[in-house]
């Protein structure tokens, strides 16, 4: 059956380990043919070994340094004509970009395809233009154009009394940013430590009171998971699927998507349910045969 990128290139700069492996891998599963990259030769070949095993024939690798400009140019000439865009290999290099080349990446992205993602820092300043140097690059122009084009805003908060404070005042100055595009309020890495036994009650208090969020959405805590997926590359619903975080992500995913095709639950492999649920449907299978 062919998958949702079956006959695009995809190349994905960092892609040896953690994060950008996992993202190559859920790539080659949906039938792309994927470019990995990495600074070191053998990691990069690690990496493709591994899953060309997995996906022969679809998969090839290109060690390079992207502070290089040589490097890039070697990279691109490797890689060919792209369906994917890659994002911004380091994070240091992001105030470099300005508002007008990012507005024209997005502008294409719409053209593209339905959904595109842009992860931006939780800092920015919404007067910078009356304080900045004006000759110069603003620090947190994308930033601010990314958001200002976006269709709807996932806001996240961290669930401790010092998150919960920064996010208070960096949320007026996003509402004034980017009013009236819709935005969804997240809690993330909730736990009863630093906020008590009623963590969720005393946050959804708070940004009641102070900003007039009434419908926020919590993620909790679950290191083991989270730390898991890191370490074997794989999404944590493959790995842990019975964790609360996972079944957390799953409802912000109903509440971002509603329209969308949901995704295997735990309730639909032996992996991930409980023991008396296997049983139970080993009784009804049995009834109905």
């Amino acid at each position: 059956m062919a998958g949702l990128f079956s006959g695009k290139r995809v190349l994905i700069t960092g892609s040896t380990r953690g994060i950008g492996r996992a993202a190559a891998r859920r790539f080659l599963e949906e039938g792309a043919e994927v470019m990995i990259h990495g600074r070191e030769a053998d990691t990069v070949s690690s990496a493709v070994t591994e899953l060309d095993a997995a996906h022969p024939g679809r998969v090839s690798g290109r060690a390079a340094d992207l502070a290089l400009r040589k490097s890039c140019d070697e990279l691109s000439a490797r890689a060919g004509d792209l369906d994917v865009l890659p994002g911004i290999n380091r994070p240091s290099r992001w105030p470099e970009l300005s508002a007008s080349r990012l507005i024209r990446a997005l502008q294409t992205c719409r053209e593209w395809t339905e959904e595109t993602v842009v992860d931006v820092a939780g800092s920015f300043d919404a007067d910078e233009e009356a304080t900045y140097d004006v000759l110069g690059p603003r620090r947190h122009a994308a930033t601010t154009a990314a958001l200002n084009e976006a269709d709807a805003i996932i806001a996240v908060a961290s669930a401790d009394p010092l998150g919960v404070s920064r996010f208070l005042r960096d949320y007026a100055e996003l509402r004034n940013l980017t009013t009236p595009t819709p935005v969804t309020v997240v809690v993330n890495q909730v736990r009863p430590g630093p906020l008590g036994l009623d963590a969720r009650g005393q946050i959804r208090n708070t940004l009641d009171r102070f900003a007039g969020i009434t419908d926020p959405l919590f993620l909790p805590h679950d290191q083991r998971a989270a730390d898991a997926a890191l370490l074997h590359a794989r999404p944590m619903s493959d790995l842990t699927p019975r964790s609360a975080l996972v079944a957390g992500a799953r409802r912000l995913a109903a509440v971002l998507a509603p329209g969308a095709a949901p995704t295997t639950s735990s309730a639909d492999s032996s992996r991930g349910s409980s023991r008396a649920a296997r049983l139970l449907r080993s009784a009804r299978a049995a009834r109905g045969a």
